[in-house]
């Protein structure tokens, strides 16, 4: 499995680690897990720092048709941080956040894990 996450619910935390090769069918698998075990408006913490992504733009187009079914646009979102150590994740970071725009959640691009877990402390709807 290219994607292993767990959940902390005393904390309102999912946090995803990436080996391997990370594709399509791995990303659409967490997305849809998190939508289905009602963790939207946790934070989550998704490091891509261990793996290479391989997903084109047509992927992008079809994770962002994932991430907007059965949305609730209304409901409270919990901000994503992802952690990227390459420049072709770093384009498939920006490319998801450009088409998952209106989205009403927060996402942030990093080098760095321990920087994301703390924007991710910051960035957190403080009735959370």
């Amino acid at each position: 499995m290219a994607l292993s996450w767990t959940v902390s619910h005393a904390h309102r935390l999912v946090h995803a680690t990436a080996s391997g090769s990370l594709t399509l069918a791995d990303l659409r698998r967490f997305i849809e897990d998190v939508r289905d075990g009602g963790l939207r408006p946790y934070a989550k913490l998704v490091d891509t720092s261990f793996s290479t992504v391989e997903l084109t733009a047509a992927d992008i187009r079809a994770l962002s048709k994932v991430h907007f079914s059965g949305v609730d646009l209304s409901q409270p979102r919990g901000p994503t941080a992802l952690v990227v150590d390459s420049q072709s994740a770093l384009d498939v970071g920006m490319l998801y956040d450009q088409r998952s725009t209106g989205s009403n959640r927060a996402l942030a691009i990093f080098a760095d894990r321990q920087q994301a877990l703390e924007w991710l402390n910051n960035a957190r709807d403080p009735q959370s």
